[in-house]
């Protein structure tokens, strides 16, 4: 049994909230008709990974830590 095709609109909230660090849980709770094991498929078929946060370097910060070491 086919289910619904997704929309533009929902992959984009879906990439969108998986580059934010959420999981399928959180997204099905915006995505009320996708459920969780749906959203993991999407995500596979996308090649996105879900509940990873992004990683965020403070290279500045890096630097004020490490003043005069090479890095």
């Amino acid at each position: 049994m086919a289910g619904i095709f997704w929309t533009d609109e929902e992959i984009k909230i879906l990439k969108k909230m998986a580059n934010a660090g959420y999981g399928a849980k959180q997204i099905s709770k915006v995505l009320k008709t996708r459920t969780i094991n749906g959203i993991n498929k999407k995500a596979r078929e996308l090649d996105i990974s879900l509940g990873r946060k992004k990683v965020v370097i403070d290279y500045n910060k890096l630097e004020e830590y490490l003043i005069g070491e090479p890095i």
